[in-house]
């Protein structure tokens, strides 16, 4: 499953196609197959021509659950504005649907796929494989955030019903979190981030979940043993999150955010050179020019990216 999410300058746009060719380079070399799906929300309508210009499949649907019919009242009150983006997050759930596949990936937008995931898709005894988001992690809480950037498991219907009936129950408390579990109070905890951890590590058995090595996948630079160098020909996928985007053109001066930048975009000119036979220099002067092919299709606004979830 891939995530997509975009500021107002449509830039992520360019994000979603090029994630679209690290994952089809990628995949060249791996024994299974890829399909590539974006499940976007009702409202979003002007992107759906450059998502599929980008070989995303569009399939709409609706966020799983009505807010208004979220029993507990903290949960109801208070999940429209958690996280990045409040309970359209939960569009992230319909992952579990996509029954017709072995396994499903999720990715955000600003991420960037380099090698194959054969051994995990291989792990039959797992359903469900995440990262920790350490930097959005409360000390005194009894499991990790999950990172919201990067999902891997396989799908079943009834774990996704069972997702949105826990939803739907609403137990989140104040200051504890789901079930007063010590889990998912802090930042996007009320859904993806929260849920999932209290779900699979409590309401489930937990043996059947893995974490991830945060370094090799998901990699975000923002823990200092994922900084050496001799690790970087390990990493699977990147997450610019702590680096920032590459669309930003900012030098942050960091050796890891600026190899794996350069990588993207090495990606970014391959697709470019594919689609147009031209090379198109991407920042010029600290402005970043999106793709040249993709300016005949309307770029993900704000609104749009965060009502769109892309699955592979």
């Amino acid at each position: 499953m891939f995530r997509g999410t975009t500021d107002a300058d449509g830039t992520h746009s360019d994000g979603a196609a090029v994630l679209a060719h690290g994952i089809r380079k990628a995949s060249a070399t791996s024994k299974y197959g890829v399909d590539l799906i974006a499940i976007v929300h009702p409202n979003v309508t002007t992107s759906r021509a450059a998502l599929r210009r980008s070989g995303w499949n569009v399939i709409e649907r609706d966020i799983p659950v009505d807010i208004s019919d979220i029993q507990g009242t903290f949960l109801r009150e208070h999940i429209a504005k958690n996280g990045c983006c409040g309970a359209t997050e939960l569009l992230k759930l319909y992952a579990w649907t996509l029954t017709d596949y072995h396994r499903v990936v999720h990715l955000d937008m600003d991420s960037m796929l380099l090698q194959p995931m054969d051994g995990l898709f291989d792990k039959e005894d797992k359903i469900f494989m995440y990262t920790c988001d350490y930097g959005m992690t409360n000390k005194r809480l009894n499991a990790c955030m999950v990172q919201g950037g990067f999902l891997l498991l396989r799908p079943n219907v009834t774990e996704f019903e069972r997702l949105v009936d826990t939803v739907k129950i609403g137990d989140f408390r104040q200051g504890s979190g789901w079930g007063g579990e010590g889990i998912g109070w802090g930042y996007g905890g009320m859904t993806i981030q929260g849920l999932l951890p209290y779900y699979f590590l409590s309401l489930s058995d937990p043996e059947l979940s893995l974490q991830l090595d945060h370094c090799k996948y998901n990699t975000m630079f923002d823990q200092p043993q994922c900084k050496n160098a001799s690790l970087f020909p390990s990493v699977k996928s990147v997450h610019f999150t702590v680096c920032q985007k590459p669309w930003s053109c900012i030098n942050t001066h960091k050796e890891a955010c600026e190899y794996f930048k350069n990588k993207w975009f090495e990606l970014r000119d391959e697709l470019e050179v594919l689609e147009t036979g031209a090379h198109a220099e991407a920042c010029k002067g600290g402005q970043y020019h999106p793709l040249t092919y993709l300016h005949d299709t309307e770029n993900l606004s704000v609104e749009e990216a965060t009502e769109t979830s892309i699955f592979v």
